[in-house]
């Protein structure tokens, strides 16, 4: 299916920035997490644990740490060891490369992902649950 088609809206390729990305990882590190709490799959959250930052898988509300460095290859989750890391990879996101496209599992494309409004509201205090 082309992209723009009725059935698959384009998807923003604006990067965020850095201005919002320091925003966000300033929130995450004041102990606020970015995610869904709802039944099964919540999509795609952020949180800051232990000084360092994931962007991770949420089942069921939970933000689900991947247990080893090599779980993180097998899905899009990442970890990152400094304020600085996070920030830099998140300014050069968007709407687009987060959305999921390549996944094995098509169902998680688009499912739940972390958008610029997502961000934005969250860094306004907003963090809607479902």
């Amino acid at each position: 299916m082309p992209i723009g088609s009725p059935l698959q809206p384009c998807v923003d390729n604006t990067p965020f920035g850095e201005n919002l990305a320091k925003a966000v990882a300033l929130r995450l590190h004041g102990g606020h997490r970015l995610h869904y709490d709802h039944r099964d799959f919540c999509g795609m959250g952020f949180a800051c644990f232990h000084g360092a930052f994931y962007y991770v898988y949420v089942l069921d509300g939970l933000i689900e740490f991947p247990s080893t460095s090599a779980s993180l290859l097998v899905r899009d989750e990442r970890r990152f060891a400094t304020v600085a890391e996070f920030v830099d990879w998140l300014a050069a996101q968007s709407d687009a490369s987060l959305n999921g496209d390549g996944l094995q599992d098509s169902g998680y494309c688009g499912n739940q992902r972390v958008t610029r409004e997502r961000l934005e509201r969250f860094i306004a205090g907003e963090n809607p649950r479902s």
